[in-house]
């Protein structure tokens, strides 16, 4: 038994690309597990990487969470930045008010 991808009219012909490129996907999410290259990188390493790496200020995240609104306003921000206007925002953030 085999199996075969048939020729896609889409401009990236998946059945080529994945059977004589043999090439890697990687999609936006934080991390998969098991990882490519573990066991050199595991979740746990990716995060005291990272965090090591923004408390050595080695990049900026400044305005990646923005705009942050107030609870009381979210449903409607969320459908001007996220819904209507996605280029406004990276990450919506919501503010929380202690009682």
């Amino acid at each position: 038994m085999v199996g075969w991808l048939g020729e896609c009219h889409i401009p990236i012909n998946l059945g080529y690309e994945g059977h004589f490129n043999q090439c890697h996907f990687y999609f936006s999410r934080a991390c998969s597990e098991p990882n490519n290259d573990y066991p050199r990188w595991s979740f746990d390493r990716i995060c005291r990487e990272a965090w090591n790496m923004l408390c050595k200020g080695m990049f900026s995240c400044e305005n990646i969470v923005a705009p942050v609104v107030d609870f009381d306003t979210c449903d409607e921000s969320y459908l001007h930045y996220i819904v209507e206007n996605p280029q406004e925002s990276v990450k919506m953030g919501v503010a929380f008010k202690e009682q």
